[in-house]
């Protein structure tokens, strides 16, 4: 769960923090495959997390690659969790 007021807290007060674990899926919005535009990114989310990645370990748990299926695979997803991230500097849950 996520509440919009840690976007302020996080982005004002990095070193309260030990790590900062993310879902990526929230960061961005998806009208799904085979639409034009995907992954747009929520601004406010994108920079929080790029201040905190920068003084703090990130963990990203994308929920997308955790529940995919067998008939359907979203190649174009599977890249974008790391588009957050483009240092690598962060780990991916499993």
């Amino acid at each position: 769960m996520f509440s919009p007021a840690l976007i302020d807290f996080c982005a004002q007060h990095p070193q309260a923090l030990d790590h900062l674990a993310v879902i990526p899926d929230r960061c961005w919005t998806d009208p799904g495959p085979g639409a034009g535009g995907r992954f747009k990114p929520l601004s406010a989310l994108v920079a929080m997390i790029a201040r905190v990645a920068a003084c703090r370990p990130l963990v990203m748990q994308p929920i997308g690659l955790s529940i995919c299926s067998a008939e359907i695979f979203d190649a174009a997803y599977v890249g974008q969790p790391g588009a957050l991230n483009p240092a690598r500097a962060c780990a991916l849950g499993q």
